[in-house]
């Protein structure tokens, strides 16, 4: 769903990547994460559910470092009597973090980029640090088409929408309609395989009409005959004489057919 776009963007991120800056991040990153005992795959990872895993046992080993007897030692020893750590012992607590704790590698991303002149809006740009530290992704893409659901203040109603940019193209689209269709599909919860009219819609409402309305009057106990196949008839009879010939299975099937339709 992505694809490099040749602008003054793209060439500032290959510059970027070329500084010692960005190649120094990058290694103490990676060796950060061998040094805990997490690391990542030289080549990067192949899958995002492998990411995801990696991921997930990252916090599971800055949590247990975090809960560990050595790191709350350290952290007594800077503290006041409340347990906190005071504004002058600052520089200290961001030491003992970087000595026992890996680094939350999406704060020094953030913190590299904004040092950089990059701001938080600059989401593609922070998409290409991780793809580049974590999947070895060494050219900057933009994404063809996005696919969002953006909430209305005013309704709080969900909307679906599909957000083209400058460089979008015809095809693209198509590339992606199967991707499109089925996020449609499950924003809306239901499927319209062919906008047709519906045939013969007056008969089949009247007879839904009718139809109910006997049934209420049996529930009410208006009604002589209170077996199903009795109103079958009646129902039959009233509108084969206006529309044509409609046999008594056909009638039942058309009430449910109509009542599932309508939602009713």
């Amino acid at each position: 769903m992505s694809k490099a776009i040749y602008d003054k963007k793209y060439y500032e991120l290959v510059i970027l990547a070329e500084t010692k800056e960005f190649k120094d991040l990058v290694f103490f990153l990676l060796d950060s994460f061998d040094n805990f005992g997490i690391p990542v795959p030289k080549s990067g990872f192949k899958k995002l559910t492998e990411y995801d895993e990696w991921t997930e046992s990252f916090w599971n080993k800055w949590d247990k470092v975090s809960d560990s007897q050595n790191f709350k030692k350290a952290l007594a020893k800077i503290s006041n009597e409340k347990g906190q750590v005071p504004t002058e012992n600052s520089e200290k607590y961001a030491e003992i973090k970087r000595k026992y704790l890996p680094p939350i590698f999406h704060n020094e991303i953030h913190n590299f980029l904004l040092e950089r002149g990059f701001t938080r809006y600059d989401k593609d740009v922070k998409d290409f640090v991780l793809k580049y530290l974590f999947f070895g992704g060494k050219d900057f893409q933009r994404p063809k088409i996005k696919i969002a659901k953006i909430r209305r203040q005013k309704t709080n109603k969900m909307d679906f929408f599909v957000q083209l940019f400058p460089w979008t193209t015809k095809k693209d689209l198509i590339d992606n309609w199967p991707l499109i269709k089925k996020e449609q599909l499950k924003h809306f919860k239901i499927e319209i395989t062919k906008n047709k009219r519906w045939e013969n819609f007056e008969r089949d409402y009247e007879l839904f009409t009718l139809y109910k309305k006997l049934l209420d009057e049996r529930s009410n106990g208006e009604i002589s005959n209170p077996e199903q196949s009795a109103i079958d008839a009646i129902v039959s009879s009233k509108i084969s004489k206006k529309y044509g010939s409609i046999g008594l299975s056909e009638t039942r099937r058309l009430y449910f057919t109509t009542k599932k339709k309508l939602e009713l």
